[in-house]
């Protein structure tokens, strides 16, 4: 499995936290340096933001997040890579995910998208799903699922989303992963579960911070309008929508509705995660 990382040049702890769990774990990867918020020129990122958003305006931070995703989707292309997992070094990787990987290939299915993390969220999942030797599942993945710490690709995979995405409207996880979003709609996106991968701060939700966040925000807390009226009223209309859609797909025979769980870490992670 060809496996890619997104790192900033400004974030080696996060490299050498991902480099030690990789050690472990037994996958190599190759190291892509994230586009840099900071340093994005506004006449850059401003020429490609496409203003009719589905969900909320997104900033400079997260416009260099997506794009940071979409140069490996183009490098695949290029390269004619037939899958990749693609990573962000916040994320904590289960034990036997090299064995994972190698009986995802093995399985020869047909996807766009396989989400392997988990925001530990209700979600609705097809009943039915392809089993992997190594005791995971991969089911379509229904209804809106959060994050890109980690997921499969294929080919197909990112020529859809590099053609579609030549304008950005939203966060890259709104578009990837909520079946309200006309890309992710496009997409034949399957869950694996249990997960093998989780973001570091979901996982030990209550300890302090290891990484501060390099998607840098306007403070808006106690704000009552966080985005303006409009805007904050569409979000509330959009996340209504979301919840409905979810529970009348959970209503649905041929669904599941369940909280992905995370596979088991090491206990030299958890160690470390407790120490600090």
């Amino acid at each position: 499995m060809k496996t890619y990382l997104i790192n900033l040049d400004r974030s080696p702890d996060r490299l050498e936290f991902f480099q030690d769990q990789a050690n472990k774990v037994g996958i190599s990867f190759e190291r892509i340096s994230a586009i840099d918020g900071r340093s994005l020129p506004e006449s850059t990122w401003k020429t490609i933001i496409d203003k009719r958003f589905e969900f909320q305006p997104i900033n400079v931070y997260e416009v260099a997040v997506f794009l940071s995703h979409k140069a490996i989707w183009e490098r695949m292309i290029r390269d004619r890579v037939k899958m990749a997992a693609i990573f962000e070094d916040d994320a904590i990787l289960a034990p036997q995910i090299a064995n994972t990987f190698r009986s995802i290939e093995n399985a020869k299915v047909s996807f766009d998208v396989i989400k392997l993390e988990t925001t530990l969220r209700s979600v609705v999942l097809a009943e039915s799903g392809v089993s992997l030797a190594t005791g995971e599942s991969l089911h379509q993945l229904r209804s809106w699922h959060g994050g890109t710490a980690g997921y499969i690709i294929s080919l197909e995979g990112a020529e859809k989303l590099s053609k579609a995405t030549n304008l950005i409207s939203d966060q890259i996880d709104q578009a990837m992963f909520n079946p309200l979003s006309k890309i992710s709609s496009s997409l034949k996106i399957l869950q694996c579960t249990p997960a093998i991968c989780i973001q570091k701060e979901l996982l030990h939700r209550g300890q302090p911070a290891t990484f501060a966040s390099t998607i840098e925000r306007k403070n808006t807390r106690g704000r009552l309008f966080r985005h303006g009226l409009f805007i904050d009223l569409r979000r509330l209309f959009k996340k209504l929508q979301q919840k409905a859609f979810a529970k009348r797909l959970a209503k649905q025979p041929e669904n599941t509705q369940i909280v992905v769980q995370m596979s088991s870490v090491s206990h030299a992670e958890n160690s470390k995660s407790v120490a600090a």
